[in-house]
């Protein structure tokens, strides 16, 4: 960044008047109007994809408090909000415990059926098929 201030100064200049404005949560639109539903539904869509994006590819939970991210996601649909740090996280942690669960579940029903499939193989004389 202080190569691009201090070597190209209007070029950083022209990337910053460029970007689109903030979009604030009294911009955003979320629970008004008629789609206010569906619109709030989209946002918690966007949400559980940017939850996938940061632990599917090792980002940091930081990237919603960089300028540049920011001003990508207001560019693809400015009445998005991007949640703070602390909602991604907890938000990542809620997955985390999810699938955490989901998992033991699968692991338990495997672990059912192969003691099953072992017990039958006994019962018609065959070893463990």
């Amino acid at each position: 960044m202080r190569h691009l201030r201090t070597t190209h100064p209007t070029l950083l200049m022209d990337a910053v008047s460029s970007a689109p404005p903030a979009a604030g949560p009294s911009s955003s639109g979320i629970n008004s109007g008629a789609n206010g539903t569906t619109n709030q539904a989209r946002y918690n869509w966007l949400d559980e994809l940017l939850v996938k994006m940061v632990a599917r590819d090792l980002m940091p939970i930081s990237i919603v408090e960089d300028e540049g991210f920011g001003w990508f996601v207001r560019g693809l649909d400015p009445a998005y909000v991007l949640p703070s740090r602390k909602a991604l996280k907890k938000r990542i942690s809620d997955v985390y415990d999810e699938t955490k669960e989901k998992t033991k579940a699968e692991l338990e029903k495997a672990s059912s059926i192969i003691r099953a499939k072992r017990s039958c193989g006994s019962c018609t004389g065959e070893p463990g098929s």
